[in-house]
């Protein structure tokens, strides 16, 4: 728990070094936040770590990509950047919740990846593709990673019956 206070800290450091980016204050405390979430069930001494666990995890992956979110408004030069930020800290996310086994952090990442998925179909929108190229381009995707799926399901039944 001391860690997310002196990671708290991290916005005062940030502050005198003239960081005026949001995304500087953020990392520190929700890095920590789900530090201590995965960590957590490990310590013996906190008797309810269980319970506060999956909050803290997922208050950290909130955190972390809702800045992203926020920051990624339709007016700024730099929205697809923060969009891409976003769906990249959900995808790492979702490498270290399943890694850890952790479902809060996987539930949060993959909300994220999905809000992250909407924002950057806003995006497009709002900068004149027409909607039936976004949605088809989208149905696409979705129906090559629907098929590849399924075949890699096949090939691993017919390789677990030899």
């Amino acid at each position: 728990m001391a860690g997310i206070v002196v990671a708290a800290g991290s916005y005062w450091v940030d502050h005198f070094a003239g960081v005026t980016n949001g995304q500087w204050h953020v990392v520190a405390p929700g890095a920590a936040l789900i530090l201590v979430g995965l960590l957590m069930p490990y310590d013996r001494r906190l008797a309810q770590a269980r319970a506060w666990a999956p909050y803290c995890a997922a208050a950290g992956a909130a955190l972390l990509m809702g800045t992203s979110l926020i920051q990624s408004t339709p007016g700024d030069t730099s929205a697809w950047l923060y969009v891409a930020l976003m769906v990249s800290e959900a995808v790492v996310g979702l490498l270290i919740g399943i890694g850890f086994r952790s479902r809060a952090l996987v539930i949060a990442a993959g909300a994220g990846a999905g809000v992250a998925a909407l924002r950057a179909i806003f995006l497009l929108v709002q900068q004149g593709v027409a909607l039936f190229l976004v949605f088809g381009a989208v149905a696409l995707l979705l129906l090559a990673i629907g098929a590849a799926l399924a075949v890699l399901r096949a090939r691993l039944r017919t390789g677990e019956s030899r």
